[in-house]
């Protein structure tokens, strides 16, 4: 039980942490604002759709779910870009940017929330849970910080560090949501690439973070490469004019 709760929010909990990570790091002058924001606008989204879980399930033949998780992922891939592509402006991105981290929180939040209480436990059960709980956040805010401040030493020397990393937080968005579409039929997954699952397996430490920060699936497809590209590519594009923000008040 214990392993299982580390690993369980350390999955669920890592991506989110790094892409939240990478925004304050790029709004570090409205760092307040974006947080308050993402708090909202997060709790309301997971308190929604978990009073909701039995009704959304029997949409679509019982894809229901599955397709709602889709479109968040794509939803927060497009708040994403918007941000980046509106960077200039003075606080939209910082709006755009809290609303695609909560997007991204609710499906995380709730698959939480089922997983804390929607099952019965012993309680020394439930004792190894919440220590599993309290060390899967304690290792996804750690990866987090040191992400935040190896971006932050990285854009000194090379302003493309915080698009890059940006770029592929967007991208494994995309990737998740077409991973999700290819297993409801709703697209074709296409030829098996390659099989990187003897060097990096996607359960191991690497292939939770790499998971977290672009996708990273051993076997993937074409439609899930060239999603994966595009995004990137785009993304990259985007946030061409892209800079951190200079600490101040809000």
């Amino acid at each position: 039980m214990l392993i299982n709760a580390v690993v369980m929010f350390l999955r669920e909990l890592l991506p989110l942490l790094l892409l939240l990570s990478m925004l304050l790091l790029w709004q570090r002058a409205h760092w307040r604002g974006l947080l308050a924001i993402f708090t909202a606008s997060a709790l309301g989204g997971i308190l929604l759709l978990t009073s909701q879980f039995s009704r959304i399930s029997d949409w679509l033949d019982g894809q229901g779910l599955e397709l709602l998780y889709a479109a968040l992922y794509l939803l927060t891939a497009l708040l994403l870009a918007l941000a980046i592509y509106l960077s200039q402006r003075q606080r939209l991105p910082m709006w755009l940017a809290a609303l695609a981290s909560s997007s991204l929180c609710v499906i995380h939040g709730a698959n939480l929330v089922l997983y804390l209480w929607f099952y019965q436990r012993t309680p020394a059960e439930s004792q190894s849970l919440w220590l599993g709980a309290a060390m899967g956040v304690g290792i996804g805010l750690s990866v987090a910080v040191l992400l935040y401040y190896l971006t932050l030493e990285c854009q000194r020397y090379w302003r493309w560090s915080l698009p890059l990393v940006l770029a592929l937080l967007g991208a494994r968005q995309i990737s998740m949501a077409v991973a999700i579409l290819i297993q409801t039929d709703w697209l074709t997954p296409g030829a098996v690439l390659w099989d990187s699952q003897q060097w990096i397996s996607e359960q191991s430490e690497y292939g939770y973070f790499l998971n977290a920060l672009m996708g990273y699936e051993a076997t993937p497809g074409v439609s899930l490469l060239l999603a994966m590209l595009g995004s990137v590519l785009g993304l990259l594009w985007l946030g061409r004019r892209l800079e951190v923000q200079n600490v101040q008040n809000d």
